[in-house]
């Protein structure tokens, strides 16, 4: 952040420690988290886009849970996404999506 300000706030411990456990669930860093909290709480309410509406029902449904690379692509973080090539090599021989489906879903 080229025009950041350095800011030092006294916080109450409680506070301090669950925003540390849910900057550390959300791999992220407690400043990240608290800025973006931050910035959700001033921004004026906003229509919720299509995108983020079907992540809320799928996420609600319990059909999707965000990876780090989801949570990268929302913050515009790059770094934090698994690239490409990584997920192909993890994936290599591994059975296609629509046969895992059939074999859950099992006979008809």
């Amino acid at each position: 952040m080229a025009d950041a300000v350095k800011l030092t706030v006294r916080l109450p411990r409680r506070l301090h420690d669950r925003l540390r456990r849910q900057a550390q669930s959300a791999h992220r860093s407690l400043n990240g988290l608290i800025v973006e909290s931050l910035w959700h709480t001033l921004a004026p309410p906003t229509a919720e886009s299509d995108l983020d509406a079907i992540e809320r029902v799928l996420l609600e449904s319990g059909l999707w849970a965000p990876t780090r690379a989801d949570r990268g692509r929302r913050r515009g973080a790059a770094e934090d996404a698994e690239s490409h090539g990584a997920i192909r090599e993890r994936l290599t021989g591994a059975a296609p999506l629509s046969e895992t489906i059939l074999d859950e879903r099992g006979p008809r």
